[in-house]
């Protein structure tokens, strides 16, 4: 398993829509949502299956089951192909298509801004913003001085600021050295901070309805829909997780640099890969975590848990030595996120699920006096990793992108 990074230029707007029910007529205005790790996923994997096509002479329609066709069909007709064309069981195992029953072997794990080559991760929930009018920010930790709440069957701490300030959610996000440097306990500071506005704006385009195969205009069914246009200099950086088989096939099939089409309408993206191995280096963070008996966790992208907080004891497992017990003090997961999509393989719509948003925090006791997290962790932490014995169950946990801080 490597971890790559591949920056993502869009070549005009880009649409991220959110996931409520949009229809001309009925709800004119389609806003933009959150920017998921599964939409560059699928962009990229779907530009994997087309360059194989194009290279074959495939119609790359073939692998989407066609309306009424039942499954068992869809995958007969399949088997017939693999067996017409080499390699081609390999780049359906790689890109996880439901013929197989596996998991993809390609998995963003997340997706970033970035300038000059700099990522830009969202401001973590313990980062609040001074009521007040002026800029000041602040930190809240748990406070054992004030009485326990009843949050979903566990005690938890109150987070309150350093003194008696009336605090506010805080927006906006920092650069990489500025999240080593939170991830370390150091203070981050208004100034650096990046605001949205700053990184991107909002085109309104309108449009109206098209009737199916005339194309003729539905009258009144006008919408407006909400395109994101990056300033000049900001891209997007994608972290990707890849086996050793999906690096060999994206090398075979598009190279370092190539185009996708990205987001709602398609609309066109230029990507540069790195295929050097990624590597977050945090040094002495490890052993002052030990030190001071307690740590954070911070999620970068969003993460699936079925309840809000992820398991402590899964946390051990990926933290730990085998000994360290913890226990959560206190947490603060942000307002959740509903990510569905479309399967474009099976030609039905995804599950909505409820995701906790990138930004959360939990924090942690470490209980056990010979438990310590493990001197050889590596950051960011994912979970399920891709193995070599290929697929992922990530029906009930996907947290993509973790990192373990002081506080």
């Amino acid at each position: 398993m490597k971890l790559i990074k591949i920056e993502i230029n869009p070549i005009d707007l880009v649409l991220f829509r959110n996931e409520r029910p949009f229809t001309a007529g009925e709800t004119h205005i389609a806003k933009l949502g959150p920017i998921s790790p599964m939409t560059f996923e699928g962009a990229i994997k779907a530009k994997l299956l087309s360059a194989y096509c194009e290279k074959e002479g495939v119609p790359i329609e073939s692998f989407q089951r066609k309306r009424g066709q039942s499954e068992e069909e869809f995958k007969d007709h399949l088997n017939k192909l693999v067996e017409k064309h080499d390699d081609l069981k390999a780049i359906l195992k790689v890109i996880g298509h439901p013929l197989y029953g596996t998991s993809p072997e390609i998995r963003v794990i997340g997706c970033f801004f970035s300038r000059s080559g700099t990522e830009y991760f969202p401001l973590p929930n313990d980062i609040v913003k001074v009521k007040g009018g002026n800029k000041n920010i602040t930190k809240v930790v748990p406070r054992e001085a004030f009485p326990l709440i009843k949050w979903d069957h566990r005690d938890l701490n109150l987070c309150l600021s350093d003194d008696s300030m009336s605090v506010e959610t805080a927006t906006g996000f920092i650069s990489s050295d500025k999240l080593k440097k939170y991830l370390c306990g150091e203070t981050i500071e208004a100034d650096d901070t990046v605001q949205s506005d700053s990184i991107f704006c909002i085109e309104r385009r309108t449009g109206i309805k098209l009737k199916g195969k005339s194309k003729t205009v539905e009258e009144g069914l006008l919408y407006t829909a909400e395109f994101m246009r990056l300033h000049k200099g900001w891209s997007f950086t994608v972290w990707c997780q890849l086996s050793d088989e999906a690096i060999q096939k994206l090398r075979d099939y598009i190279g370092k640099e190539f185009l996708i089409r990205l987001g709602g309408e398609g609309r066109g993206a230029y990507c540069k890969t790195d295929y050097r191995d990624l590597s977050f280096n945090m040094d002495n963070l490890i052993s002052e975590v030990n030190s001071d008996g307690k740590l954070k966790i911070y999620f970068a992208s969003p993460a699936y848990c079925k309840e809000c907080i992820p398991p402590t004891d899964l946390i051990e497992r990926l933290l730990g030595d085998g000994n360290l017990k913890l226990k959560l003090k206190a947490a603060l997961p942000g307002k959740p996120l509903l990510i569905g999509g479309y399967d474009v393989a099976r030609n039905v719509e995804k599950l909505l699920r409820r995701w906790v948003n990138s930004g959360a925090v939990f924090f942690y006791e470490i209980e056990s006096e010979s438990g310590r997290v493990k001197d050889d962790l590596s950051l960011p932490i994912t979970y399920p990793e891709i193995t070599s014995s290929r697929g992922l169950d990530t029906a009930q946990l996907d947290l993509r992108c973790i990192f373990i801080g002081r506080w």
